[in-house]
């Protein structure tokens, strides 16, 4: 039988994907196509930027329903991306001045970006401030630390 715990994990991973994938499909098509008229580190820049406004209106409701949904966590959240953001820029630099193509070398650092996101996204929005039990019933949305 799985726990509440898991049953969110299993859950709140199927919803990522759909949105996060959403996000990527957004962003990649924004990033190849601004490769056209800027560097890859000026479009990666504005692909991100379409990006955060994603997360910020869809992530906390659609993707992490009934967790912790304050204005202060969807600020936790677009800090937590601006700082994955500035990770993955620099892998993406570090790809491309090893002979990578600014076309390919986004989808490595896709994986890394994805993993580092969810992860984040999730202890924002479910488990920031420790106490899981007290903050997390199924279906309720909680506004403990406005």
């Amino acid at each position: 039988m799985k726990t509440f715990s898991q049953y969110h994990f299993i859950s709140d991973g199927l919803r990522f994907l759909v949105a996060g994938g959403i996000n990527t499909l957004l962003t990649i098509g924004i990033y190849q196509l601004l490769l056209f008229y800027f560097s890859h580190g000026i479009s990666y820049s504005l692909s991100w930027t379409a990006g955060l406004l994603f997360i910020y209106f869809v992530y906390p409701s659609k993707v992490f329903p009934g967790g912790i949904n304050t204005l202060k966590r969807r600020v936790y959240a677009i800090a937590s991306y601006l700082i994955v953001f500035a990770s993955s820029l620099w892998f993406l630099d570090l790809l491309v001045s090893n002979g990578v193509h600014s076309r390919i070398a986004i989808f490595g650092v896709l994986i890394i970006s994805i993993l580092l996101n969810f992860f984040s996204m999730r202890v924002i929005f479910r488990f920031f401030n420790g106490n899981n039990q007290n903050n997390h019933q199924a279906g309720r949305q909680i506004q403990a630390d406005d």
